[in-house]
């Protein structure tokens, strides 16, 4: 997983405190208008005269929000799964797409067409967010520890996409290791390295620890982003 060039801008406005056009030479220049035009219209950036760039409060905030993934703590399976499904009428569609979106963010997959699965503890916030958009008459939430299905349990992890994920993960360890060995090192290099594992994280499968491969790699990646960290602070 590389970073966008949005990301790779802010990351450096947050690292400069205070930079010109000119200091963001690195991209492209259609690139470049494209993406302050963007970082403007979303308020991530402040303007402080015509040709010098801050980061705002909101830029700060979207950076903050997922390098807090960076120390979320692990989460276990109480051996429970949690399934939704729903029906609603066309005239809806605004609403059931907009409930989708938010399964999917909170990690949910869809097994079977309007079946939707989860192993974590999220029946609280499904209903709450179920209420929120007003469809939780709707909506039917299962508890269950006895989940039989047809489906492979391999075919179940693929739902997860943990394959994708586990090759980001080595993709990125391999880079960093590199990086970290080079003598081309920067302030704005190193957070951008520890970024990108907070994007890795954030797109990770969200499933409990008991539910990954065994051979997932991410115990290497943190020592490794650790090393990071140690040099951008020491």
């Amino acid at each position: 997983m590389k970073l966008t060039a949005l990301y790779e801008a802010l990351i450096f406005i947050e690292d400069k405190k205070e930079v010109t056009l000119d200091d963001l030479n690195f991209l492209d220049k259609p690139v470049l208008r494209g993406i302050l035009g963007k970082m403007e219209a979303m308020k991530l950036v402040e303007k402080h005269d015509p040709s010098k760039f801050r980061i705002s409060k909101k830029g700060q905030a979207l950076l903050n929000q997922y390098l807090d993934n960076l120390h979320m703590s692990t989460s276990h399976w109480d051996g429970k799964w949690r399934a939704v499904c729903f029906s609603m009428p066309e005239q809806m569609r605004p609403l059931r797409d907009k409930f989708r979106r938010e399964l999917e963010f909170m990690g949910l997959k869809m097994i079977l067409t309007g079946l939707w699965i989860t192993p974590l503890d999220l029946a609280s916030k499904i209903e709450e967010k179920a209420k929120e958009i007003g469809i939780f008459k709707k909506v039917l939430i299962i508890e269950t520890d006895n989940l039989r299905s047809g489906i492979s349990k391999e075919e179940l992890q693929d739902l997860w996409g943990f394959e994708k994920s586990k090759e980001e993960i080595y993709e990125y360890i391999e880079d960093a290791q590199k990086y970290i060995s080079s003598e081309d090192k920067s302030s704005f290099g190193l957070k951008k390295m520890i970024f990108r594992y907070a994007l890795i994280l954030e797109n990770q499968p969200k499933v409990p620890i008991e539910l990954f491969p065994k051979d997932w790699p991410q115990f290497r990646a943190n020592l490794i982003y650790k090393k990071i960290r140690r040099q951008l602070i020491g």
